[in-house]
């Protein structure tokens, strides 16, 4: 890849039209001129303090603001490698101008912009991403492996490829709401019982995991969050329920679970046809003849 191409495809892809600078520097590489690559140092976007400002500024270096984002972090790895981007994003407006997701901060620490280019969020919220110990002290996140997790950590986000995420398939919000008010005992048996009985996993245990690529990933929030809502008319966000005490408590909660549980095999059939035409995409998987 030249380096006139390799600037164009950073700036441009997923973006609609380039930045005049941009143009201005193409136009110069075909007469021959030099093109610089892209300084996000001398870029300063950190000056930017309000939304507005924000959005200007993409608006200025990318020609419109983009609608949506993805993870490209190999590949402005590779860019950094090559000459073409003099170092990796380091803030969410740097993020966003560079098409992706996520970045790591200056202190080190792992973030993902989301909720991006919503009506309430045009530029998203960042958030941090999978942390561990070693970062900070312990997350909302964490904390919730660690309890729906009573055999402990498996290895649940080893081994994930580039480009997917590694994904809880019982929600750790829901099953902690689930057994929100049992005793640490009462939660491993139920827990236990749930996994016997109908043999849905929790937290970080390896067989609770679904390593999805993004596109289908992004999709399947989207589907759980409209299922969800449907089942209980909360979105999953915002689930919270109450139980009795004892053991009409432990099977009011059984129950829910095996409602979700309908749920959770549509998603399954949802997921597999996907993948399915990703690996196969000329069979009649995306001809809708297997159905």
């Amino acid at each position: 890849m030249t380096v006139a191409k390799a600037v164009a495809s950073a700036i441009t892809e997923g973006f609609g039209s380039p930045s005049k600078k941009v143009l201005e520097a193409l136009a110069d590489a075909k007469t021959g001129g030099a093109i610089k690559r892209m300084e996000l140092e001398n870029l300063n976007a950190r000056q930017y303090r309000t939304v507005p400002e924000q959005q200007q500024f993409l608006q200025e270096q990318l020609g419109e603001v983009p609608t949506t984002l993805s993870n490209r972090t190999a590949e402005l790895e590779a860019r950094v490698k090559e000459g073409t981007l003099d170092r990796m994003p380091q803030d969410r407006i740097e993020a966003i101008l560079l098409g992706t997701n996520k970045f790591t901060d200056e202190g080190g620490v792992n973030r993902i912009v989301r909720r991006f280019h919503s009506e309430k969020l045009p530029l998203g919220r960042t958030k941090q991403e999978m942390l561990r110990p070693k970062q900070r002290g312990k997350t909302i996140r964490l904390e919730r492996e660690e309890r729906l997790t009573p055999e402990g950590d498996q290895g649940f986000y080893l081994g994930t490829p580039e480009g997917s995420h590694a994904y809880h398939w019982n929600p750790l919000k829901l099953m902690d709401e689930v057994t929100n008010g049992l005793t640490d005992k009462q939660r491993k048996s139920f827990i236990n019982k749930v996994q016997k009985d109908l043999g849905i996993y929790s937290g970080n245990h390896i067989a609770n995991l679904r390593q999805l690529p993004d596109s289908i990933h992004t999709v399947l929030h989207k589907r759980l969050d409209k299922a969800f809502q449907a089942m209980t008319g909360k979105s999953l966000q915002n689930f919270k329920m109450s139980f009795d005490e004892g053991k009409t408590g432990i099977q009011q909660r059984m129950e829910f679970m095996r409602m979700f549980k309908e749920v959770l095999e549509e998603e399954e059939r949802f997921i597999f046809s996907e993948m399915m035409k990703k690996v196969h995409p000329n069979s009649a998987w995306n001809t809708g003849l297997n159905r």
